[in-house]
């Protein structure tokens, strides 16, 4: 999967970036590849960068804005059915886990009417943002079906796509510009 970013950089002539839904050793092998390239060819090669709910400066928290401003999104996807359903059909999702949880069933479920292109499916799953405003939708819907703890609801209230127009038109079109 970093092979499929790194390439996809390349292709779109800037660096990438992509969010990681959790931070575990499968995640963070496709972080390294990012990184590797960065280190090797920092002024020829174009790559990607992670980010994700840990930043270590705030509360760890999925945060709108930033996982519908990135290019791709890296999760694990829930493949049992009826665990997609208890998880979408849960009220309150009071804590880390339960939101980690609710956004992996959404984005499990996710396809193209959300705005989501998938582009690997294993274990883990990489989908590319193909429409902004189709996933800020769709994240408002599900937003919308439960009672999130006070963080997250505070955090995640505003839709995310007038956040990404004012991006696209600044920092994403080079958001790491490489070092003269």
């Amino acid at each position: 999967m970093g092979n499929i970013l790194t390439q996809a950089a390349r292709t779109a002539r800037r660096d990438l970036s992509m969010y990681a839904l959790e931070v575990d050793s499968a995640h963070g092998m496709v972080e390294a590849v990012g990184v590797y390239r960065q280190l090797v060819e920092p002024r020829r090669s174009y790559s990607f960068r992670t980010l994700g709910p840990f930043d270590w400066q705030r509360p760890p928290l999925i945060r709108r804005h930033e996982l519908l401003t990135s290019d791709y999104v890296l999760f694990r996807p829930i493949d049992d059915a009826s665990e997609v359903r208890r998880l979408t059909n849960t009220d309150l999702v009071d804590d880390r886990i339960a939101e980690t949880q609710t956004i992996r069933a959404w984005l499990s479920r996710a396809g193209t009417q959300d705005g989501f292109e998938i582009v690997y499916s294993g274990s883990l799953r990489l989908a590319r943002i193909v429409d902004v405003d189709a996933a800020d939708r769709s994240f408002g819907e599900l937003f919308s079906h439960h009672r999130w703890h006070e963080t997250f609801e505070t955090e995640n209230r505003q839709p995310g796509w007038c956040l990404k127009r004012i991006w696209s038109t600044s920092a994403r079109a080079r958001p790491w510009a490489h070092a003269a």
